[in-house]
């Protein structure tokens, strides 16, 4: 019995092929999936050259939250977060640090305002981006309203 076995060059011509067909696969699923879950719309930035704004400003936000809240947590103070879309729309509203029975109220009075933000911008385009709130509690159904973005406004460190 004689056996033939393939030439060497043969050999490293198939593992190479193999390895190539893997590695295509392998990496046309990663890529898939990336796309899957981060598109270029989806980008969330922290440091902006414009930040996001209420439209209106701190006043306006402020106005709108006073003629619907109800509750008197006077003397507190809470910090939000929700993130402004380039579409103008928000998500993600919650809060730092809960510290009054006010700030569930807050959260729902925040989220009916989508749709009345202005987008952050970079070099001109909308970006999608963090927008930091400071609420203070001033009593009698009123609320104080301080926006910023990125690192403007961080909540103290306990």
């Amino acid at each position: 019995m004689h056996l033939h076995l393939p030439k060497k060059e043969n050999i490293s011509c198939v593992a190479i092929a193999f390895m190539m067909f893997v590695s295509t696969n392998i990496y046309s699923q990663s890529s898939q999936k990336t796309t899957d879950t981060i598109q270029a719309d989806q980008i969330i930035f922290s440091i902006v050259e414009n930040g996001p704004f209420y439209q209106g400003g701190n006043i306006e936000l402020t106005d709108f939250l006073n003629s619907q809240f109800i509750g008197n947590c006077e003397g507190k103070k809470t910090y939000f977060q929700c993130t402004v879309l380039k579409d103008s729309s928000i998500s993600d509203v919650l809060y730092f640090n809960k510290e009054t029975e006010c700030d569930d109220q807050i959260i729902e009075l925040l989220k009916k305002t989508n749709g009345n933000w202005i987008a952050a911008s970079i070099k001109g385009r909308a970006v999608a981006c963090i927008a930091l709130m400071t609420v203070t509690y001033v009593g009698n159904n009123r609320v104080k309203v301080e926006i910023g973005a990125g690192k403007a406004k961080q909540p103290p460190r306990k």
